[in-house]
């Protein structure tokens, strides 16, 4: 988005509301594809959806406006919804946008994110609950943030009952990207109303999604993943003291448990369109071969802090890692042969379904 895009997404935090609203109109008309645009064009237009999306987002955590300004933003969200492509990344924004207001506690955004998720289905020709379905898995970690404030008849419970499934059932299905979103989020309450719902004890839980919650850990910088290790492991003894779980808090002996999917996890990273994240997922790597191979011993998340710190500054010979890759390639396959062989993935049991 140019400085000039960027300026008119700013103007949507106006105390002037015809000021908000016109930012919304030249917004919409900067984002839609036009039947005669070529293809270069609507590539741009799509990236330029996506990136209001995601400023939007940014200028919604910052302000903490009030809910005046956070209905611009959900109206823009409504918006773009209707023009973008139906299967497009920009709807894998503009859905977890509006269901996150949709399940505030504000009624007046409540109201206004339904409009605006009823209109979307309306210009796409998509029944709501077939389009929420389709995106399950983009909206499934914002529905489970909202369990920090759960209580009968919310919004989590009436969205199950539109998707036609259950609380267990849902967060059962998305367990890996919502126990690794809740944690990167920081919302340790909704996190253990999930485990509550799963009926699993949460250190289990964190322990059974060790490899997502690992490779997001990874993927930040330094000083963001040493804080994060710190309070994986931290979480994970408090509430195994709680539950007399008996689970021993082993940095190692966790990464060794989930080798495989961690390693699967880094190796997509390693595909990732910014050089930083392909750089931090090459330092992941490394690191995770010299815990491996047992090149390194590792005391505490600051620890394995300073083996990242070393592979992130020198870096591991190119033979080095593709001597390790060589060695776990099997289980990589075997790991994605597994998840192809998933019970409901080609029969459509998952419930998403193609639009």
């Amino acid at each position: 988005t140019s400085p000039l895009g960027q300026g008119i997404i700013r103007r949507l935090s106006s105390s002037n509301r015809e000021i908000r609203m016109a930012a919304r109109d030249a917004i919409v008309s900067y984002s839609q594809v036009l039947p005669g645009d070529s293809s270069a064009v609507t590539q741009t237009k799509q990236a330029n959806q996506v990136e209001t999306m995601r400023i939007m987002g940014k200028l919604e955590h910052d302000l903490h406006g009030p809910s005046i300004v956070v209905e611009a933003l959900a109206l823009v969200a409504g918006s773009i919804g209707q023009i973008a492509q139906v299967t497009g990344d920009a709807m894998r924004s503009v859905l977890p946008f509006l269901v996150r207001h949709y399940c505030s506690a504000n009624v007046f955004l409540r109201a206004v994110a339904m409009e605006q998720l009823l209109a979307v289905s309306q210009a796409q020709q998509v029944p709501l609950a077939q389009l929420l379905l389709h995106f399950a898995g983009s909206i499934a970690s914002t529905l489970a943030a909202t369990l920090e404030h759960r209580t009968p008849g919310a919004p989590f419970m009436q969205c199950m009952q539109m998707l036609g499934t259950t609380a267990p059932a849902f967060l059962g299905q998305f367990q890996a990207e919502i126990v690794a979103d809740l944690f990167i989020w920081g919302n340790d309450t909704a996190l253990k109303a999930v485990a509550g719902i799963l009926d699993v004890r949460l250190p289990v839980v964190c322990v059974d999604q060790a490899a997502s919650i690992f490779s997001r850990i990874f993927l930040m910088d330094e000083q963001l993943m040493q804080q994060a290790m710190a309070r994986f492991v931290s979480l994970l003894s408090a509430e195994s003291e709680m539950d007399q779980a008996q689970i021993e808090v082993n940095i190692p002996g966790l990464l060794r448990s989930c080798s495989v999917k961690l390693i699967f996890n880094l190796v997509l990273a390693l595909g990732e369109e910014a050089l930083v994240m392909r750089q931090r997922a090459r330092s992941a790597v490394a690191t995770v071969r010299c815990i491996l191979d047992g090149s390194s011993e590792v005391a505490g998340s600051q620890g394995m802090a300073d083996i990242v710190q070393a592979n992130s500054d020198v870096g591991a010979e190119s033979s080095e890692l593709s001597a390790f890759m060589s060695r776990h390639i099997l289980g990589v396959l075997a790991y994605m042969n597994e998840l192809l062989r998933e019970p409901g993935a080609a029969t459509g049991e998952n419930k998403v379904y193609a639009l």
